[in-house]
């Protein structure tokens, strides 16, 4: 199955499925592992901005998460979907390094104010992102997980369960 997609350009261009490159993969070839860090990088980052507060940090635990995904890629297993099986290792190697590094799960130095304060400077689009960004922060981290999963990554409430290690309700 071949799916297709818009690039920047509004060009539309080939994108193959996960499964595919995967095996691609597994069978050395690098250049298709490549492809699958290009597709995810943005939303991995994304979702592991909040859950680690330094943005040199953040750099560094989307690093490690795809060197782990790639170690491990041996492991997956491809009747789970690959996104569940790429965000429970960010998740986990985030939480891993906030414990590493004695920082309390889901704290972030920035001020909230200040975010509130400068929101006059922005566009529309980022006044929504601003706002969100600072509503999410005062949720305990595994419930904003949940809400970043969810909302932002399109991730069903059976595969956010297995994300994050609880058991669906």
């Amino acid at each position: 199955m071949v799916m297709n997609a818009q690039n920047q350009r509004g060009n539309i261009v080939r994108l193959e499925p996960d499964d595919e490159l995967i095996r691609e993969v597994l069978g050395g070839n690098d250049m298709a592992y490549q492809r699958l860090v290009i597709r995810y990088q943005d939303s991995v980052s994304r979702f592991i901005w909040r859950i680690v507060s330094s943005p040199e940090d953040r750099e560094e635990v989307c690093q490690d998460t795809f060197v782990k995904v790639y170690f491990k890629l041996k492991q997956y297993r491809f009747e789970e979907r690959f996104t569940t099986w790429l965000y429970r290792i960010a998740y986990r190697t985030a939480l891993s390094f906030n414990r590493k590094k004695k920082l309390p799960l889901g704290e972030f130095s920035e001020d909230i104010d200040s975010g509130a304060r400068s929101l006059e400077a922005v566009s529309d689009d980022e006044q929504i992102q601003a706002i969100l960004d600072i509503e999410l922060k005062k949720l305990k981290l595994e419930e904003r997980s949940v809400m970043m999963l969810f909302y932002c990554q399109d991730q069903t409430v059976d595969d956010i369960a297995e994300i994050i290690g609880r058991p669906v309700p």
